[in-house]
């Protein structure tokens, strides 16, 4: 949602209210966000709210986020029968070793927390595995996992990308099969957005008068549409009230949590553009 500055009939100050709907959030935002930025849709001028993550009481606003990168490992080895195992190389067992050694790793070398963040200490998570082989009694010759990694600003993750190289090339040597690094995306994190002024205040109060409470400001690992306009050097926020599951079986939202969403909205827009 981002204010502009067309002014319909009825409105009594300079801004108006227009909102942005757009695709690809959930991977890289290269066809939407960060398209439509790119192409001058918005300016200083304009007022950055964002409808998404949320807490479970509506008691925070985003306004900052971890670096983001995603990790995917390719272990090749040598399919083999079950019974003769010495034969080939097993790229499951392998890729099993590679993956212990750099959560271990990862956790030695990022140790830093930064308590404005939830959580405040950056996570390194395995994710996604396709399947190996379709029968138990043979050596899979090929194994993939990927990585979803969000680090506190204070590392960059091209120091994570240093680390996984290093620990995949120790385990070729050791025992010849061969490990490819792809990266399948990353954000950097844009600046802080400002808890000072007019715009940051308004939210805090139209939050307040609706869901009784006086949010605080904090950082996530999530990566929202907020970051790519902090990257351009504007403030954005990001709100709602949280509840229902996330990425999670059934996903839902709780409607009254909508509802709460929608007069916490209309207030804001009252204070900023009536």
């Amino acid at each position: 949602m981002f204010a502009s500055k067309f002014i319909p009939k009825g409105m009594l100050s300079k801004r108006s209210i227009g909102v942005a709907l757009v695709a690809d959030e959930e991977t890289t935002s290269k066809l939407g966000i960060d398209y439509l930025i790119k192409k001058g849709h918005f300016s200083e001028d304009d007022v950055f709210i964002v409808p998404d993550w949320g807490s479970p009481e509506g008691d925070l606003i985003e306004v900052a986020e971890k670096n983001l990168i995603w990790l995917q490992f390719n272990i090749t080895g040598k399919s083999t029968h079950g019974s003769t195992p010495d034969e080939g190389i097993n790229a499951f067992r392998v890729g099993a070793e590679v993956l212990a050694e750099l959560m271990a790793e990862f956790k030695k070398q990022f140790p830093k927390e930064d308590p404005m963040f939830i959580p405040k200490a950056s996570t390194f998570e395995p994710t996604k595995s396709p399947g190996t082989v379709m029968n138990v009694n043979t050596i899979p010759g090929n194994f993939e996992f990927s990585m979803d990694i969000r680090l506190i600003p204070a590392y960059s993750q091209d120091d994570v990308v240093a680390v996984a190289e290093r620990v995949a090339k120790a385990h070729e040597e050791r025992t010849g099969a061969k490990i490819s690094i792809s990266e399948i995306q990353r954000h950097t994190s844009g600046k802080i957005s400002s808890t000072e002024g007019m715009v940051f205040d308004a939210l805090m109060d139209s939050i307040e008068s609706v869901v009784g409470k006086r949010p605080r400001p904090v950082g996530v690992g999530g990566a929202t549409c907020a970051n790519f306009f902090r990257k351009e050097g504007y403030d954005a926020y990001v709100w709602q009230k949280g509840g229902g599951t996330l990425h999670g079986p059934n996903e839902y939202v709780v409607i009254d949590n909508m509802v709460t969403d929608a007069k916490v909205f209309a207030t804001l827009f009252y204070k900023l553009c009536v």
